[in-house]
């Protein structure tokens, strides 16, 4: 009786450790699991991503990322983020350079900014420029004084100088102008050689490559424009189509939009295709009284002509006034005489012919 409690002891005392060891086993294989993950994100992690280094030295220079400077360069006060931060330069100061390319290639230029993927990144010499965004002034070698706000912006310029473009693609094709203002989308866009151009609205002086002095203002102003220039153009579309005319005027929306010769002014009128030397305010469907002011009883000295006007509305001088009067003394004197020896002769017949009735 007393020997088989003691049987069923012993076997729980048998079979405790082993029920222990298989909570300690799944404890085990539960840590090791967590550990083979931790271990396997810490590998794939390192490989994507490299440790960078930082860099600083007694001449403010400042930089961060992979391959920062070079053991040579003899700058100061350069600061930059990125993979590659100036690796080519040599006595270049006070530059910033933020994003993978940006001033890749700079050698001696100074106080340029640089911001955004390959932004000025084949600028070598050209000095206070600055770019910002996705490849503004990316090809950039010498020019300077240039300022670039925009993916594109400026991408194509290399030597051209105090330039300002702000928006997408704005002076994208600039190579050697200089001076030239586009704010807005595609301004100036294909522009290469032209200088002193102004243009300010989405697509304006879209076309022009080598006009010069072009001030165009509104959405698609002078957008066809290529080698003509100084025009202006203010309001929508306004000398939309010309190409190659000069010295163009047009104020007002759509005006001057089918203008393509040169040295017309058209204010709120389309103009006509071809002419040129020619004045066209307002249009007939619009307007229909005009007012000047300065004119009634104000008057002129010297010779003078009537002014009249054609059913175009077309304004001109009408024909001379005939010869006074006066002039003609002996003409008048003469048919007088005539007369009135022709008013005799008629008397002496008309009683001639009562007498012989």
């Amino acid at each position: 009786m007393s020997s088989q409690p003691r049987l069923r002891s012993q076997r729980a005392l048998a079979t405790a450790p082993l029920r222990r060891s298989s909570s300690q086993w799944r404890t085990r294989t539960a840590a090791m699991t967590i550990a083979a993950a931790l271990a396997f994100l810490t590998i794939t992690t390192s490989s994507f991503a490299t440790v960078g280094s930082v860099y600083w030295d007694t001449n403010s220079n400042a930089a961060a990322g992979g391959t920062l400077f070079n053991g040579t360069f003899t700058g100061t006060g350069n600061v930059g983020l990125g993979r590659n931060v100036m690796t080519f330069l040599t006595s270049g100061s006070d530059n910033s350079a933020i994003g993978s390319g940006a001033l890749d290639d700079v050698t001696s230029g100074s106080n340029n900014i640089a911001n955004g993927f390959q932004a000025l990144f084949s600028d070598q010499t050209g000095s206070d420029n600055i770019a910002s965004g996705r490849f503004a002034l990316q090809f950039n070698s010498t020019g300077a004084d240039n300022i670039a706000f925009g993916t594109n912006a400026l991408m194509n310029n290399t030597s051209g100088s105090s330039d300002v473009a702000t928006g997408f693609r704005a002076l994208q094709s600039n190579n050697t102008g200089v001076d030239n203002v586009a704010t807005g989308a595609q301004t100036l866009q294909f522009n290469t050689g032209g200088s002193y151009n102004l243009a300010s609205g989405h697509k304006a002086l879209n076309s022009n490559t080598t006009g010069n002095d072009n001030v165009a203002s509104g959405l698609g102003a002078l957008f066809d424009n290529t080698t003509g220039s100084d025009n202006l153009a203010s309001g929508f579309n306004a000398l939309e189509n010309n190409t190659t005319g000069n010295s163009n005027v047009a104020v007002g929306s759509g005006a001057g939009l089918l203008t393509t010769g040169s040295r017309n002014v058209d204010i709120a009128n389309p103009g006509r295709s071809g002419e040129s030397g020619t004045i066209r305010i307002g249009s007939s469907a619009k307007q229909t009284k005009t007012f000047l002011a300065g004119v009634w009883n104000k008057t002129i000295a010297g010779p003078t002509k009537a002014v009249v006007v054609d059913s175009a509305g077309r304004l001109g001088t009408g024909p001379a006034p005939a010869a006074p009067v006066k002039s003609q003394t002996g003409t008048v004197s003469r048919l007088r005489d005539r007369v009135g020896r022709l008013a005799t002769e008629v008397g002496r017949l008309q009683r001639e012919v009562r007498a012989g009735g």
